[in-house]
């Protein structure tokens, strides 16, 4: 947990305004409030990652969610989810990734990995949709910063939260799906 006399030690600049303009599609805008686990969010994909902060939030302000697609040498292709959940103070992840076109050919020796790999995970757990593998975590985050409508201060909550679910999604779940594979292709 980090207080107000520590909001800089992470070294983000604070380029994120804390009141962003959003248009609609019929050509209306709309000025949203940024809670403090979006604004983290946000600093971690513009900061930390160099991408654009393009983070949707809901009309209520309450939730935010990014996404980022990526790939293996493998081809497997990788979507990436964040989402913030203001209200009730969490953070998921959720990566998917396609990794079989056929029916799965043993139910019991599928289960049996997915078990196996799920053992050996710090943070998270994989789950077996239709011929989707999906890693998912959260983290649950209290009070670090004010949830006031009008709250003006600094937003207490690091980026490096993120970069360290974002991190280590990108470390373990590719090589358990590329194990995945690799399992469907034997008969």
């Amino acid at each position: 947990m980090s207080s107000q006399s520590e909001s800089n030690e992470y070294d983000i600049p604070p380029v994120i305004p804390l009141t962003q303009m959003e248009m609609k599609e019929d050509g209306t805008s709309i000025v949203k409030r940024v809670r403090p686990l979006t604004y983290a969010l946000m600093a971690f994909v513009k900061n930390i990652l160099n991408e654009p902060d393009t983070i949707d939030i809901t009309d209520d302000e309450m939730e935010g969610e990014w996404n980022y697609r990526f790939s293996t040498d493998d081809d497997v292709v990788y979507n990436l989810y964040i989402n913030t959940y203001e209200q009730s103070e969490i953070i998921t992840l959720d990566v998917y990734a396609s990794t079989i076109d056929t029916e799965l050919v043993d139910e019991v020796l599928v289960n049996g990995f997915i078990v196996e790999a799920n053992l050996n995970l710090a943070i998270g757990q994989i789950q077996k949709i239709s011929n989707t593998l999906r890693f998912h975590a959260s983290i649950a985050v209290e009070g670090i910063a004010s949830q006031e409508k009008d709250y003006s201060g600094p937003h207490l909550i690091s980026p490096k939260l993120f970069a360290n679910m974002f991190n280590y999604a990108l470390s373990a779940f590719p090589n358990i799906a590329s194990d995945f594979v690799v399992l469907q292709d034997t008969d």
